[in-house]
């Protein structure tokens, strides 16, 4: 007998959950979970297929290819000493489809990769891929806002459209990041980075010892306090300030003086 009853809203171990999962599935959130799955891939289905898609299905089997994770390995019966490897994405297929004359297709497809586990990272998820030939881009803007917003629309959520866009310059100048949170406010300090970059710089040149760059003319350090941070990269941001936007391979690439000024305050005992 389960420790546990379907009617229960919330159930504390996840160990007791899973192995009692017949009555968990029974629950009522389970069930709108997966009611909820059905019908948002329902309507990317008829999305896509309404803008003349076709679905097509690629073999999960297959050889080994360059990719950002490790493959999953399948040990062959027939052939012993060799492997086929699960798919890390279904796009390894795309060149000899393309060429084949289907110009339009997605998969709603299964992929496999063999990495650490973390926050962002999962050893198999679920991807919409879809694909085209000599698109513009408008074209493949239009194509993804139609399908996610009758995704988001099969569960009670209506997008506006047409999406905000920001340029590449503008996302790096505002939040620090080509992969900004747009939940989040933009930065303060990426103008501060802006202006680190061009000190950086100007010391690189030999500049330094000399005229200063314009943006900093007004603002030379004192003798003898050259490679010392100076007051303004002493000042830090408030902790709300330092989120994710800044990357840690942008936070490798700042010169010392500025990876200091992004660093969190370290609490007084």
């Amino acid at each position: 007998m389960a420790p546990f009853s379907p009617s229960e809203e919330a159930i504390q171990n996840e160990e007791v959950r899973l192995k009692y999962r017949y009555v968990d599935l029974r629950r009522l959130e389970m069930q709108r979970n997966f009611r909820l799955r059905h019908d948002i891939t329902l309507a990317v289905r008829e999305s896509l297929s309404a803008q003349g898609f076709l679905e097509i299905e690629t073999p999960i089997l297959t050889k080994s290819t360059p990719e950002g994770a490790r493959d999953f390995l399948v040990p062959s019966r027939v052939h012993p000493g060799e492997f086929y490897a699960l798919p890390q994405s279904p796009q390894i297929f795309k060149q000899i489809l393309m060429i084949s004359g289907f110009d339009r297709y997605f998969q709603i497809a299964r992929c496999f990769r063999d990495e650490d586990c973390a926050p962002i990272a999962s050893l198999s998820f679920t991807q919409v891929d879809l694909e085209m030939s000599f698109p513009r881009q408008e074209t493949v803007f239009g194509v993804v806002e139609h399908f996610l917003t009758a995704a988001f629309r099969s569960a009670g959520v209506t997008l506006p459209t047409p999406f905000p866009r920001i340029t590449y310059d503008d996302a790096m100048r505002q939040f620090g990041s080509d992969k900004p949170d747009m939940r989040l406010p933009g930065l303060p300090m990426c103008a501060r980075l802006h202006r680190c970059g061009s000190r950086d710089a100007a010391d690189r040149s030999g500049t330094a010892g000399g005229r200063l760059p314009h943006s900093d003319r007004g603002r030379a350090e004192p003798q003898g306090t050259r490679g010392q941070p100076s007051a303004f990269d002493q000042k830090k941001a408030p902790s709300s300030l330092m989120t994710s936007s800044v990357s840690p391979k942008a936070f490798q690439t700042l010169s010392p003086r500025c990876a200091r000024s992004l660093e969190r305050p370290k609490p007084t005992s």
